[in-house]
């Protein structure tokens, strides 16, 4: 919540998957999608 508006904002998003042991071994994708919306 802010009481004013920011602009040119910048942060730091980071994901941390935790290991699966019953993976197989190899290269993974996946897309994020991350919604930013004014009230």
């Amino acid at each position: 919540v802010r009481s004013s508006a920011q602009f040119n904002k910048t942060a730091t998003v980071a994901v941390t998957v935790p290991a699966n042991a019953q993976a197989i071994a190899g290269s993974y994708t996946d897309t994020l999608t991350i919604t930013i919306q004014g009230r």
